[in-house]
């Protein structure tokens, strides 16, 4: 877009402002770097003069695609798995390990917690090292007919041994999800991104570890269970300040980019802090 295209006058010395508005698609990909591919959204302002090179100033900004997770009730419901595992040939006298493990749903947004409740009883006789729940990006790349793939570990939480014979339990461990793209990177055809959680149970010896795996589906507006009330919302540390030309020019139609986010007086907006995040 043009905001100064004047030739007939020419820019004063000193400081000059031109306030615009561009409103971004709605169906916009939501910005993601990863190690085979990104999506990046950038501003450019050129200024040209006459008797000089022209001059381009580059400023990125963060887009992030709106997903509502109340539109799939499958969302809200708990997942539990549940396995009992031997460590040796049917021969040996040996018990096996009994593992329960539950979230408290499937579908969150950046900032919520994970809620993980396990029951594990090992009967076994070899000690268990240790339990870990692992958040997981799982990222596919796609181009050409061909793929790349990539896996982070983006935060986990872990807990001590377990002696043959005993008992242990995860009683509402929280595993916060830091600021993410909601998957599967809406907008975007090329790049795909799923989460995934991981339960591993090490035992000590042991090559490898047992595992469960969930499927986590990561939003933009939480389900509204999260918020069962209204909260009192505290007012930002530190807000931007008002301009009150940013209504005039379109600013009052911020809500009917996104439409469904009225329907939900009970989930508060973002802190200063987060929306920066």
């Amino acid at each position: 877009i043009s905001i100064f295209s004047d030739p007939s006058q020419e820019l004063p010395s000193g400081v000059s402002q031109f306030p615009f508005l561009f409103m971004l698609p709605l169906h916009s990909p939501a910005s993601f770097v990863g190690k085979h591919g990104q999506v990046v959204h950038q501003m450019t302002v050129k200024l040209e003069t006459k008797k000089a090179k022209d001059i381009n100033v580059v400023q990125p900004y963060s887009v992030n695609a709106v997903v509502d997770l109340n539109l799939s009730p499958n969302f809200r419901e708990p997942q539990l798995q549940q396995r009992t595992h031997s460590l040796c040939c049917w021969c040996c006298k040996n018990g096996p390990l009994s593992m329960v493990v539950r979230l408290n749903k499937s579908g969150y947004a950046s900032g919520e917690p994970i809620v993980i409740n396990a029951e594990l009883n090992n009967k076994t006789k070899s000690t268990i090292s240790g339990t870990k729940a692992k958040l997981i990006m799982e990222v596919t790349y796609k181009a050409n007919g061909k793929f790349k793939c990539e896996e982070r570990t983006l935060t986990k939480l872990s807990k001590g041994p377990i002696a043959k014979g005993a008992e242990d339990m995860w009683e509402n461990e929280a595993l916060l999800i830091p600021p993410l793209p909601p998957s599967p990177l809406p907008g975007c055809n090329i790049i795909d991104v799923c989460y995934k959680l991981q339960f591993l149970v090490s035992f000590k010896g042991a090559s490898s570890d047992l595992k469960m795996t969930f499927p986590i589906n990561l939003g933009t507006i939480p389900t509204v269970d999260s918020y069962p009330s209204a909260p009192q919302v505290p007012e930002p540390s530190a807000p931007p300040p008002y301009n009150p030309s940013e209504e005039a020019s379109g600013g009052s139609h911020a809500w009917a980019l996104f439409p469904g986010l009225e329907q939900y007086p009970q989930i508060p907006p973002p802190t200063y802090q987060q929306a920066l995040a």
